[in-house]
């Protein structure tokens, strides 16, 4: 399979995963993001800056107990979903599940994992670790409108076969504050 051919396979089961996943749930009014992707247009405002800000607003709303789900799809690797309980800034539940590739026959399992690395602030250190690479020319994050926390991070390199990453947020409750 060329190059090409194996990008569109790859895009296209993402957007088969995502449709799957989110077909369980009702569809929810959500506000429009506060900002996305590294700035173009914006001469003095780098991405770095854009999550440091975000992580100031997630940081006063002083959350520290919450049950988060992040969808995690690798290139045309299975996809994989991590739901985290976090309560006093703790993880205290995980779970993980993965829906598999075509190249899999039908069977995945899930990798080895940190919970901690799908809490908030894990979203904010992949943010800060995306954004270094290569100064963000190929990350986009999307940025939760209420909370500020990464709720979509997007990294692809159209030099780089096979290394499309995308983490999103698919489920984020607050148990208390």
């Amino acid at each position: 399979m060329n190059r090409e051919r194996v990008k569109l396979y790859a895009f296209g089961l993402m957007l088969v995963v995502l449709l799957l996943v989110g077909c369980g749930t009702p569809p929810t009014p959500t506000p429009t993001p506060i900002v996305t992707s590294s700035p173009t247009n914006a001469p003095n405002v780098t991405l770095a800056n854009l999550i440091e800000q975000a992580e100031r607003k997630w940081q006063a709303h002083s959350i520290s107990s919450y049950r988060i789900q992040v969808l995690r799809v690798q290139s045309i690797w299975h996809v994989e979903t991590y739901s985290v309980t976090v309560r006093s800034g703790q993880v205290t539940e995980q779970s993980a599940f993965c829906i598999p590739a075509p190249s899999e026959a039908g069977k995945c399992t899930v990798q080895p994992f940190d919970a901690k690395d799908y809490t908030v602030p894990g979203l904010f250190a992949i943010a800060r670790s995306q954004a270094g690479i290569a100064e963000g020319k190929w990350t986009k994050i999307t940025f939760d409108p209420i909370y500020g926390f990464p709720s979509v991070i997007a990294y692809d390199d159209p030099q780089i076969y096979d290394e499309d990453t995308m983490w999103g947020v698919k489920l984020f409750e607050v148990l208390s504050r």
